[in-house]
This record gives structure tokens, sequence and C-alpha cells, in this order.
């Protein structure tokens, strides 16, 4: 009995490494792949608002549906760098977004703090950047919505770091044409069009050295 008893302790002190070892595996195994989980972007729309957050109501459209159609994206000719049409490249946070009525467009309007400038035609001393996109979402009457939005894109989310790619400039605005979301040190495309699909879920820095230097 005794020996049965020493045999079954030698076994299980000769099996504990190996099952700790295991064990430290799996859950190494299972941290690294939750740490390369694909970060999550919404395809949710803001609300129109007008100054002091009164939310704009349209007039009736004519048609039996609960949402109107969205508008489809001309991606013609559209890269998934897109240097030509950028005036500013930059790595920024995105501190705040309100949809409203710009140039009477129903736009997104961002506010975004600047990290790193890496193209700019504007001084590069600037550490702050407001920037639009087309979009929003419109209440009717009877709680209808119209959604306005160029299929594909989606808005930049709050707190989130991203290269964003900006046209136009300070006198006459910003205009988002595209953005890469930083996060783990790889990028991950903000649009979902197949053109980006070659910067999509990269390594970060594959993205900056596509982008030459200013």
């Amino acid at each position: 009995m005794f020996s049965r008893c020493r045999v079954c302790a030698i076994l299980l002190v000769l099996t504990l490494p190996t099952v700790w070892a295991s064990r430290a595996q799996s859950v190494s195994g299972q941290s690294q792949s939750g740490s390369s989980e694909r970060p999550r972007q919404s395809d949710e729309l803001p609300d129109l608002v007008l100054k002091g957050n009164e939310k704009i109501v349209g007039q009736e459209p004519p048609i039996d549906s609960t949402v109107l159609p969205d508008i489809v994206d001309p991606i013609g000719g559209r890269k998934a760098i897109p240097l030509e049409l950028s005036s500013v490249i930059a790595i920024a946070t995105v501190t705040s977004r309100t949809a409203t009525i710009i140039h009477d467009e129903p736009r997104v309007l961002f506010q975004a703090t600047i990290d790193r400038v890496l193209k700019s035609s504007e001084p590069s001393s600037i550490k702050s950047i407001e920037f639009s996109r087309y979009g929003g979402r419109l209440h009717f009457p009877s709680g209808r919505v119209q959604e306005y939005r160029i299929y594909g894109q989606r808005m930049p989310q709050v707190g989130v770091r991203y290269v964003l790619f900006l046209s136009g400039s300070m006198r006459t605005d910003f205009t988002l044409e595209t953005a890469y979301l930083l996060s783990g040190s790889k990028a991950y495309a903000l649009d979902q069009s197949s053109v980006y699909r070659e910067y999509d879920d990269v390594p970060e820095r594959k993205l900056l050295d596509a982008i030459p230097a200013k």
C-alpha cells in the first residue's frame, strides 16, 4: 500500500510540470490571440442637430419606408492611400463629433488633436484640426428616420487614434477622404471598400512607410 502511494506521488510530481507548462502555453496563446483582435468599428450615424443640440426635424417625404436609401459610393479612381487628394495627412486622436448642416449638406463635424503631421500644405505646427464627412441621421415627425451616408464609408469614433487623409484647407474647410485606425501597432481601414484592403489589418509601420516623408 505504502509503495503504491509513493509511486502515485512520484508520477504526480513528474506530470505536474507538464500540466502547468501546457496550461501556461494555452493561456499565453489565448492572450496573444486576444491582443490581436480586430477593433470594433461602428456603422452608426449621429443625429443631425442644430446649435444647442436640438434635433433637426425634417419635412415628411412622400415614401413608404422606415429608412430611406443610402447614397452609393463613387469608388472609381480611388486609391488605398489618396496622396494626390490629401492636403493634410496626420496621425490624430478624435476628440469630438457632431452631425449638423454645413453648406446645405448633412455632415458630421469632427475635432481632433494632432500627434504627428505626415504631410501638410498648412503650417506644420498645427496642434488640432477640424474636418467633416458627408452623413448624418434626420428624424421626421412620424418617427421615420432618413440616414445620409456614402455607402461603405464609416465615421471616426471619439477617443480613437487614426491616420487621417484630409482634402481642402483651413480656408475652405477640410474633408475626410479616408482614414486608418491605429491600435496595438496595427492599422485597420476605416472604410469598407475593397480599395482599402491592401492596408487593412497590417502592421502600422507598413502603412506609414507607404506615405512619403513630407
